[in-house]
């Protein structure tokens, strides 16, 4: 069963608050206006140190990479298509709030998902949204992200999709977000297939987040079982190495490393005991 939920919906009442439509005057502008306009704002201000002005670069480069035709054409800045601040009614990611960890913190679990078709964040697949519920009793308490582009509330909306860990009742709010393009219901076995669709999350972003296009490091970890399989959760997302001649994913009991020349292969246990051991 298939749910898709109506983005003129008011939900307020159930404790969750969806971003509005924000008027733009440029909406009917041409195509170079519209162009410029997205530049100077994302770029321009009046004071612009060399860090904001790299920080604001990368945050349009984003842009252009998940959506480059939606980012051109439609109004609004590189901020407004992948950011959000904490009176837009969204949750928080939950690698803004854990360090760069796209896992659930403690003291939460995984409490339901939605997903949003067509995503470039996963290469034109479904991505899917897991919220993150506090336990009972809950040990958090409402606020902003604080973060300069995920600068969602985190512990705020007490909401619950509900196809995951059915077995508990209790729960309070939605501390963040997980998104992954790795099914749920493999990513953790206690969800169902149960499906809700809400198309506007499709390009929300944080720094944290990357695409994730089925890199090799990716099929391995996939082949091992996910997070339900040998290493477990992630617990720093895939990165280049420093010697920029391979890459390297960590996770909760192991980690995957790839290079051109050996391909994927993942390391626990006493030889990841060993290599680390060598390493330091």
């Amino acid at each position: 069963m298939t749910a898709t939920i109506d983005p003129s919906a008011d939900l307020s009442a159930d404790g969750i608050h969806r971003d509005p439509t924000n008027h733009d005057p440029l909406a009917g502008g041409s195509f170079a206006q519209r162009l410029v306009h997205k530049a100077s704002k994302a770029l321009g201000g009046r004071r612009s140190s060399r860090r904001s002005f790299l920080t604001r670069t990368a945050m349009v480069g984003s842009a252009l990479a998940v959506g480059p035709i939606d980012f051109i054409l439609k109004p609004g800045t590189a901020y407004g298509y992948l950011c959000g601040n904490c009176s837009d009614g969204w949750t928080a990611f939950c690698c803004t709030i854990m360090d760069g960890k796209n896992v659930c913190p403690p003291n939460s679990f995984v409490a339901g998902w939605w997903k949003a078709d067509n995503a470039a964040y996963c290469c034109g697949s479904a991505r899917y949204i897991i919220d993150c519920n506090a336990t009972c009793p809950t040990q958090c308490s409402c606020k902003c992200a604080g973060d300069s582009c995920d600068g969602r509330r985190t512990c705020c909306n007490q909401f619950r999709y509900g196809q995951c860990h059915t077995e508990i009742s209790c729960y309070g709010p939605v501390v963040c977000r997980v998104a992954t393009c790795t099914p749920p219901w493999q990513y953790d076995p206690s969800c169902t297939t149960s499906s809700a669709t809400d198309n506007r999350t499709v390009n929300h972003g944080a720094p944290c987040l990357t695409t994730d296009c089925g890199s090799p490091i990716a099929k391995k970890y996939a082949s091992l079982g996910g997070s339900a399989g040998l290493l477990g959760v992630p617990t720093a997302p895939e990165k280049a190495n420093t010697d920029r001649r391979g890459r390297s994913a960590y996770y909760r009991n192991g980690n995957i490393y790839w290079s051109a020349t050996t391909g994927a292969h993942e390391v626990h246990g006493t030889i990841l005991a060993e290599f680390n051991k060598q390493a330091s």
